[in-house]
């Protein structure tokens, strides 16, 4: 039996480029590599679609770049690489987008490297493992693999990337049954700053580091090869209590929540539904390691009996639902092959707030913003916050990498950036090494 390829439908589709006279006007360094290389996309500000291109998850990320550029073959990949190097061009990567800061931005005189592109899916034989672009979205992934009743773990957002969510942690709604998104990882082909690939079945130490500390690092990352597991029963949904129960429900959680089967994945937060007020509501999912759902149905019965639920949405379906943050079962269990340390018990506590429209509620999003800010300072100054973090979840500035990793890590770390990145030309990525 051959490998099974994904189809056009699971792919993205692109928007139109700029022209050869756009590209003259706003970018002449790159008319270039577009010559030569017909079929890359480039978006330049002039396009139609730049501003679809351009935009971040995170709105706050208002640079607009020289130009976007939207590689589809790994031999583009190198070429861009290779040309940005030669004409010193500031650049950032990206891979879906969900970026929590500015890190990738750039200004006018920088462009983006986009890997939305870069979106192959590839089964193998045996369908226990399969071989993914670098940009592939979660969402694009997991409905492929429902069609093969099939399924990896992938991040809570149904846009965020496959590659970056991984390469950086991986927290997801199956994370307490299959492990963190870095343990899925059995290789990787990068390329590096001369534009030449590498690929990890040569370079153990080099796969070592990437899993945990490989956005942005050593190379691009162009192909994942990940673990799959079958399809088996799958409970999700939100279980809603009411915001004046919530300090009675997060209680008597508290009083099982060590012994937290490891089929289960929650997270609280607290909204506002039209029609039901504020509520405390659950995004409950459990993972059976057969068909039978009995256990998860018996394990909901004794959450809705934490307080008087006010909202109950959960029901059996694919594994391809809304993803929840996570931290107990096997994503707690050490990994000798991957760098990544954030092995102890924790919460992840998201402070965050939003807006509709941030230009017409510009007022409100500042208040919220520093609410969202007062709400992390204190949980840290209270000594409630590890003194370490996620750096798929934190911003630069509350990054203690060397406490978040360990001396020996850093240092081991180092020996690798050494080796296939002696220049720094990557130097966006995360841990920031050259800073150690």
């Amino acid at each position: 039996m051959a490998a099974l390829e994904a189809s056009a439908e699971f792919r993205a589709s692109h928007p139109t480029a700029s022209t050869s006279d756009q590209l003259a006007s706003d970018a002449p360094q790159l008319q270039d590599i577009s010559e030569r290389f017909p079929g890359l996309l480039v978006y330049t500000i002039s396009a139609e679609s730049y501003e679809e291109v351009r935009t971040f998850f995170n709105a706050s990320m208002t640079k607009h770049p020289l130009a976007i550029i939207r590689p589809r073959t790994e031999a583009e990949v190198s070429a861009v690489i290779q040309e940005v190097h030669a004409r010193n061009i500031p650049f950032g990567i990206r891979s879906g987008g969900h970026d929590l800061t500015a890190a990738q931005a750039q200004g006018r005189d920088g462009v983006i490297i986009d890997l939305r592109g870069m979106d192959s899916i590839s089964i193998a034989e045996d369908k226990k493992s399969a071989r993914i672009g670098g940009g592939i979205l979660g969402i694009k992934l997991s409905k492929f693999l429902q069609q093969h009743k099939l399924l990896t773990p992938h991040g809570w957002c149904p846009t965020v990337s496959i590659t970056g969510w991984a390469l950086g942690g991986g927290y997801g709604y199956t994370s307490a049954f299959h492990g963190l998104g870095v343990d899925q990882i059995l290789g990787a082909r990068v390329v590096l700053a001369n534009g030449e690939t590498v690929d990890t079945d040569e370079h153990p130490d080099l796969l070592w580091a990437l899993r945990g500390a490989g956005n942005g690092n050593f190379g691009i990352v162009v192909e994942l090869r990940v673990k799959l597991y079958p399809q088996t029963g799958f409970l999700a949904g939100f279980l809603g209590f009411p915001s004046a129960q919530a300090g009675d429900v997060l209680t008597e959680f508290g009083k099982f929540e060590k012994e937290l089967p490891i089929n289960f994945t929650g997270e609280a937060s607290h909204l506002t539904l039209p029609g039901v007020g504020p509520v405390l509501a659950w995004l409950f999912a459990w993972t059976s390691g057969n068909d039978d759902l009995d256990d998860g149905w018996a394990f909901l019965e004794k959450m809705k009996a934490l307080g008087t639920p006010v909202l109950n949405t959960v029901s059996a379906g694919p594994a391809c639902a809304t993803v929840i943050h996570s931290t107990h079962g096997r994503a707690l269990e050490k990994n000798p092959g991957v760098c990544y340390p954030l092995r102890t018990r924790h919460h992840i506590a998201a402070a965050s707030a939003g807006v509709v429209d941030a230009t017409t509620q510009a007022a409100e999003y500042e208040e919220y913003k520093k609410w969202a800010d007062d709400l992390a300072d204190d949980l840290s100054k209270q000594e409630h916050a590890l003194p370490y973090g996620n750096r798929n979840l934190s911003s630069e500035k509350d990054m203690d990498w060397v406490s978040t990793y360990g001396e020996e890590t850093v240092a081991r770390l180092k020996e690798v950036k050494k080796i296939f990145d002696p220049e720094n030309f990557f130097k966006t990525g995360y841990p920031r090494l050259d800073l150690l």
